[in-house]
């Protein structure tokens, strides 16, 4: 028994290739869009929840790098020198996006200045608290 095969002919491939790489190209275009409107702003207002957080020193001063999502879906990496552990909070971000976050890093997860103007506990998870109680099992 011979299995069916996916595209009869090879001109259905090429239609159906086709529009798929149309799809692609609108899509990456709406992105770039968005890209340019979010780096041509002086500051941007946003609010995200912290999934990382931890502290590094540089010389005698001592600062938190946070791993963030924005509501907006974006994934960004920001520092601040606040000594509060900010580890699972919802924070209130005011933003300030440079001309040297290129598109590719705009795609992914990038370092962007921010300063945070009010923060607050995120609202009780199942997922968060089963989170939390693994992490804390764990030394790293």
């Amino acid at each position: 028994m011979e299995k069916p095969k996916l595209f009869e002919t090879r001109r259905e491939f090429v239609w159906t290739m086709a529009i798929l790489l149309l799809l692609f190209l609108l899509r990456l275009g709406w992105e770039y869009r968005s890209y340019t409107e979010f780096i041509s702003k002086p500051f941007y207002f946003t609010h995200a929840n912290v999934l990382n957080a931890y502290e590094k020193e540089n010389g005698d001063r001592r600062y938190q790098v946070l791993k963030i999502r924005s509501d907006d879906g974006q994934t960004f990496y920001t520092t601040t020198h606040r000594k509060t552990l900010l580890l699972y909070k919802r924070l209130r971000l005011q933003l300030f996006p440079s001309k040297t976050i290129r598109f590719g890093d705009y795609l992914g997860t990038f370092y962007i200045k921010s300063r945070i103007k009010k923060i607050e506990n995120i609202p009780f998870l199942w997922k968060q608290k089963l989170l939390r109680d693994v992490a804390s099992q764990h030394k790293d």
